[in-house]
């Protein structure tokens, strides 16, 4: 199954919105740009978030090396301001540093 196809079924089975936030970080070179939170990722989430009903909330399924601080403060407010604060963020695996601010921001966080 793809991605999509595992995103689907979440959905189904909560009735939620869910969305997928992952780097290759463990797969690349540490030289790599760009596979942590940045100021760039902004732009992914209000595309992927866009049109999705805000009453349902969002389930965030993460894994990422960290990040920008800033950047991700700003990703939060943009996402409380979607969603308030009906969001869970899923780790299925890690979520280091940018990514551990993330999850707390959350309502609730589901671990893997």
């Amino acid at each position: 199954m793809s991605g999509d196809k595992y995103l689907k079924r979440l959905h189904q089975h909560t009735g939620r919105n869910a969305i997928a936030y992952y780097s290759g970080w463990l797969l690349w070179p540490s030289t790599t740009p760009n596979l942590s939170v940045s100021d760039d990722d902004m732009n992914a989430f209000m595309a992927a978030v866009h049109q999705l009903k805000r009453d349902r909330g969002l389930d965030l399924i993460l894994h990422t090396s960290g990040g920008n601080i800033a950047a991700t403060e700003a990703l939060v407010k943009y996402l409380r301001v979607m969603f308030d604060k009906n969001i869970r963020v899923i780790m299925p695996r890690l979520a280091m540093s940018a990514g551990t601010m993330i999850a707390c921001a959350a309502r609730r966080i589901v671990l893997g």
